[in-house]
């Protein structure tokens, strides 16, 4: 199906299905960040594909390339290039020809990060993939790829580009799961919010950039969908936590906490929110029953009651102590502002030649908008 056709398909289904669920429900398959935009950002033919290429990391390419990435390996920069090269094959029909910089960069980072922290995870659900490239170098791993988006324009790329890179099984069109190996399947929110969690394994859930994002019920939702008996309550990781004006970390923890979920690592910035999480399911339910000092034995003591509240508070300050012993270790412990340290052989200028070779964009649209709205020694 052309794209332009599969966009049709996609707003028509979507608006049909919207009126099948409740007022309720209808509120966390509403991208809160674009909720007041919806007629401005949304991609109404194939011609504005151009403007989804490097999105959501605007103006921070050598900052991924040299602080967090420390220089690309040779097979991370071919994936770059076949990305590129796919693209410049399939947009003739564009506003503009443009490549990704930025965005496919920090894709490259989370790959790494995936590869890293989790290397025998098989099948990876990846909750708003933005631009898609991660779905892609995933997939290009052999590994069995399950993505969903509730913003439109993201979703019509991710179209596009898993299309011509990978082997795209689409659900908006199909109705089966495919399950081999490097396939990405592509699930409309109208069909993930009816999955029943025995349709496919799940061994890492990735949210990046996006978990504070999401509507206060959608997260408990995806909560309750992992801890389904076959999903089984799989670790999450988060490059980043993305942008924070509509909910608070804080409050995003706590909700981790309310499913059992606690953090066991944090790490690659100084930045609260734009650290790596990594949240794990603490499978012991088993509630600990704290012995309070029994009243009744101190009754026939003389100044029995002042005793008895003397060492009840001076047993919780030990207990209050020993938990910030406990918290500042485990803090120490999680506490790591670098996390690739090794120089890798690919350096920030070999990549700009590349782009520069191929007349290839260094800046996206956005980036490029940008720099008009500073003054010229900005």
């Amino acid at each position: 199906m052309n794209i332009n056709n599969f966009i049709k398909l996609y707003d028509e289904t979507q608006n049909m299905e919207f009126q099948k669920i409740c007022f309720d429900e209808r509120n966390i398959f509403n991208s809160v960040i674009y909720a007041d935009k919806k007629d401005i950002v949304k991609i109404k033919s194939e011609s504005e594909l151009c403007f989804n290429v490097d999105r959501e990391h605007t103006n921070r390419s050598k900052y991924i390339f040299n602080d967090l990435c420390n220089g690309l390996t040779i097979p991370e920069f071919e994936n770059i290039k076949f990305i590129n090269n796919k693209i410049s094959q399939n947009q003739n029909n564009w506003y503009e020809k443009t490549f990704p910089l930025s965005t496919i960069l920090m894709h490259t980072y989370q790959h790494r990060l995936i590869k890293k922290k989790f290397p025998n995870a098989k099948n990876i659900l990846e909750i708003g993939p933005g631009s898609g490239y991660l779905s892609i170098l995933l997939s290009r791993d052999k590994k069995n790829i399950f993505t969903t988006d509730i913003f439109q324009p993201h979703y019509i790329f991710q179209n596009f580009i898993y299309s011509i890179c990978a082997n795209l099984n689409e659900l908006v069109e199909n109705k089966n799961f495919n399950l081999n190996d490097g396939a990405i399947n592509h699930i409309p929110w109208w069909k993930f919010r009816k999955l029943k969690g025995d349709e496919f394994k799940i061994d890492l859930v990735v949210m990046n950039h996006m978990i504070v994002e999401m509507e206060n019920n959608s997260l408990r939702k995806l909560l309750n969908f992992l801890s389904n008996a076959i999903v089984n309550n799989p670790p999450i990781i988060c490059e980043s936590l993305g942008y924070f004006k509509y909910n608070s970390p804080e409050y995003t923890f706590n909700t981790l906490k309310e499913f059992n979920y606690s953090l066991h690592f944090s790490g690659g910035h100084t930045k609260k929110t734009a650290k790596v999480y990594i949240f794990k399911k603490n499978l012991d339910t088993k509630k600990t029953k704290h012995k309070k000092l029994n009243k009744e034995l101190f009754r026939f003591i003389p100044f029995g009651k002042v005793i008895h509240l003397v060492l009840s508070y001076s047993l919780q300050e030990f207990k209050n102590y020993l938990n910030k012993i406990y918290n500042y270790k485990k803090n120490k412990d999680l506490k790591n502002s670098v996390i690739f340290k090794e120089k890798n052989k690919i350096n920030y200028d070999d990549l700009i030649n590349y782009y520069n070779d191929n007349n290839f964009n260094l800046l996206s649209s956005d980036e490029e908008f940008h720099k008009k709205l500073y003054p010229n020694n900005k």
